[in-house]
């Protein structure tokens, strides 16, 4: 199974849109995802899994993500981690001018932002994640260590989230996103050492393309 393996949220097998909410840049968001787990056996079939605080923090992610970037974007790429002792947040977005792929952490220095000002956008990103976690957990019946975030500058969005025990799964988090840099954006990592990881997880049964 893929260490990323897309968890969709489905009601039958119907995709759904949820109504308009907020705007993002004068952009309406609006998410698109599907009400049941994929893998039936793994999750129990809920009937209503949006409450009212889980659109709510949806929403107040996405503002959060796009606040954070100064520059107009097209597409942004968010990977979300929250296990017991800690919480990650990384994402890519496409700049609207040239259609280059920027890193988040990379803001400071690619839009010379004061990095104090990042890092104090970023905590309320994990503030937030933290919460989103605990509502789905309430939800679901089952926590998600971590989840990505697809984005679109007309506002709409989908959420995957991953059930994967991450600490047992042989890789580290630098590691984790090195992966997760390959499987949804389809990058192959520079570094020799990080390469060398790469290979290793396409060769275990743990990978499958998404």
């Amino acid at each position: 199974m893929s260490l990323f393996n897309l968890f969709k949220i489905q009601k039958g097998n119907q995709e759904v849109q949820s109504e308009t909410v907020q705007q993002v840049n004068n952009s309406e968001i609006s998410s698109s995802y599907n009400t049941e787990p994929a893998e039936k056996s793994d999750v129990a079939k809920v009937d209503n899994p949006e409450t009212p605080k889980m659109k709510e923090l949806y929403h107040k992610l996405a503002h959060l993500v796009n606040d954070t970037i100064p520059e107009e974007w097209s597409t942004v790429y968010f990977y979300g981690e929250v296990l017991s002792d800690s919480r990650t947040a990384k994402f890519f977005y496409r700049r609207s001018s040239d259609g280059k792929l920027i890193c988040s952490h990379d803001i400071p220095k690619e839009c010379n932002v004061d990095k104090r000002a990042y890092l104090s956008q970023l905590k309320m990103i994990w503030d937030c994640l933290a919460e989103l976690n605990k509502e789905c957990a309430a939800v679901y019946k089952r926590v998600w260590t971590n989840m990505t975030l697809i984005l679109e500058r007309d506002g709409k969005f989908r959420i995957f989230y991953h059930y994967e025990d991450v600490l047992n799964c042989g890789f580290n988090d630098t590691e984790r996103a090195t992966i997760w840099q390959y499987e949804v954006l389809g990058e192959k990592p520079e570094d020799e050492k990080d390469k060398s990881m790469l290979e290793r997880y396409l060769a275990s049964d743990r990978f499958l393309k998404l």
